[in-house]
Parts: structure tokens; sequence; C-alpha cells
């Protein structure tokens, strides 16, 4: 199986299965959900720390992106015009996810200012990396400007990034620095004789 497949195998699709992960109330998830299909990578799940961050905010569907929704078809419905409902949704998303913007990157992260933000990448370790058997504190990635923002066991568990954490092949850790930094640690971690 190609591993985009097995990405999207191991996805959260139902709001029953993310309740088992994030502990989530199902019956308020299938409210937003319905009949639209959500997906949630196990990459972008075990970057999720607590319930409300701000990458839960970005992945996980809640009742008020529901409610923008049914607002703005309301708006339009009764003759305020589609730009005016268009900035009010904006508006309102921008308020509530400003914590994420910058830390990922996107096709639209180009300028001077957004080069130089921290973001994420998540990096799978090869099973004949120089690294596997190590402990993650070993690494001494924070010694680059690369913290560990969490790992995904090769088992689908994640975990949290404790230095005593002994690396396999197929954990995945997610990093968070600058994008130099990142690439200097993606080398390190994938280097292999």
């Amino acid at each position: 199986m190609d591993d985009w497949k097995k990405v999207l195998a191991a996805s959260i699709t139902k709001p029953k299965d993310l309740a088992k992960y994030l502990g989530v109330d199902p019956k308020e998830v299938e409210a937003v959900v319905g009949p639209y299909p959500m997906r949630i990578t196990p990459t972008v799940l075990a970057t999720i720390k607590t319930k409300g961050d701000a990458i839960w905010k970005q992945v996980v569907p809640e009742a008020i992106e529901g409610s923008l929704m049914l607002a703005s078809h309301a708006l339009a419905l009764v003759g305020v015009p589609m730009r005016r409902v268009l900035a009010m949704v904006r508006d309102a998303r921008d308020a509530r996810y400003a914590l994420l913007r910058g830390y990922f990157h996107g096709a639209d992260d180009n300028t001077i200012d957004e080069v130089q933000q921290e973001r994420l990448l998540s990096v799978t370790l090869p099973a004949a990396a120089d690294h596997v058997g190590e402990a993650l504190g070993d690494l001494a990635l924070h010694a680059v400007g690369v913290k560990v923002v969490s790992v995904r066991l090769a088992g689908g568990r994640v975990v949290a990034a404790e230095d005593t954490l002994t690396l396999a092949g197929g954990d995945t850790l997610v990093l968070s620095g600058l994008p130099g930094a990142l690439a200097l640690a993606e080398a390190k971690l994938l280097d292999a004789d």
C-alpha cells in the first residue's frame, strides 16, 4: 500500500473515533459535520496538545464554524452584499484563529516576515537512520533551535516528547522551529550510513 493510502486509512473520519482520541462529545461533532466528510490525519492529530489549543481550533469541527456558515447564508438571503458577508466571516475567523497565522507554511507565506516565522515539520525516522535506538534528548535538537512538539510512535500511539524516549524506525517527530533550523534537524534525523 502506498504511503499516502496508509495515512488516509489511519485518519480519523468519524466523530466517535475523534472522541476516543480527544475526549470530545461525538454528538456535538456529528451536529457540525453532518453529511460532510471529516478527516484528521495522524500527523495533525499528534500536534494537538490540549482541547482548545490553536491546532485543535483549526482541525476539530466545532459549532462556531457551522454557525458562521449558517449566519453567512442567512445574511446573503436577506440581501446583505456578499462582499460584506465574506468580510464578516473572515474577521470572525481571523479573531478565532490568530494563533495559527504563519505557523504552518502555506502557498501565500512568502513575504520576508512570513518566511522567518516558526512552523511545524513532521519527520518519520527510517529504520536505517543513525539515531534509531537513541534517546530523544541525546539528539540535542534544541541546540539548532528546534523543539520536538510530539512523537507518534510507529505503532500509531501519540506520546509526549520526553528526553528519555527511545527512538525507533517509523516514529514520527513533529518539530517546531524556523525553516533553516528545521532543515538542519531533518537532515540530522534522516541521516543513515
